[in-house]
């Protein structure tokens, strides 16, 4: 009844809210645009919304690949630099970092804190019972989402419940597309029938 869908990546940070059964829009439509909560007014990139420190901004998959790419030089051993001609993808950072590479789990660890406080704010305001991720950050792997979990223990009200469970979406990208026809459709029959 009370849960929130994420999906983060390429295409940004946004959420679907449901909080006691309903599907939570607001008047204009702007609930679940956490992609634009500021989490670090002192960053020095400017989010395309011409903010500073958005939610979105922090973990984009973009800022992480870069991350990565500038750091060769010092972490030259890294996994992410195994096949110079395939260069670094977001999947690759995902699996090094699943494999235990030091490289690969610093820069993991540095884009969980980032979602832990963006995650722990949003909880503030819907208290969920599951948080469930989409987008290009529901293939991160076993380590991602231990690390998420521990990290949000650490952000929580003290005595805020720990049990929100944390999840990757069983859904690919189709997951939005049947989201949205299921949703046409329950509206549909809910007014043509009262439901």
């Amino acid at each position: 009844k009370n849960s929130i869908a994420i999906t983060a990546g390429s295409d940004g940070v946004g959420a679907g809210i449901i909080a006691e059964g309903v599907i939570k829009r607001g008047p204009q439509h702007l609930t679940g645009e956490i992609g634009h909560m500021c989490l670090n007014p002192f960053d020095e990139e400017v989010c395309h919304c011409g903010g500073r420190g958005c939610f979105e901004q922090l973990v984009s998959g973009e800022r992480l690949i870069k991350k990565a790419e500038s750091g060769q030089s010092d972490h030259a051993n890294s996994l992410l630099y195994s096949d110079p001609e395939e260069g670094v993808t977001l999947q690759k950072v995902f699996d090094a970092a699943n494999r235990g590479d030091p490289w690969a789990v610093a820069l993991i660890d540095d884009v969980v804190k980032w979602f832990a406080i963006g995650l722990h704010n949003a909880s503030l305001v819907f208290n969920p019972e599951i948080i469930i991720i989409a987008g290009d950050y529901r293939t991160a792997g076993p380590y991602f989402l231990r690390r998420l979990a521990e990290e949000m223990q650490t952000v929580s009200l003290i005595r805020m419940p720990k049990g929100i469970k944390i999840v990757y979406s069983d859904f690919d990208e189709d997951g939005v597309l049947l989201g949205a026809a299921s949703y046409v459709l329950h509206e549909h029959f809910a007014h043509r029938y009262g439901y």
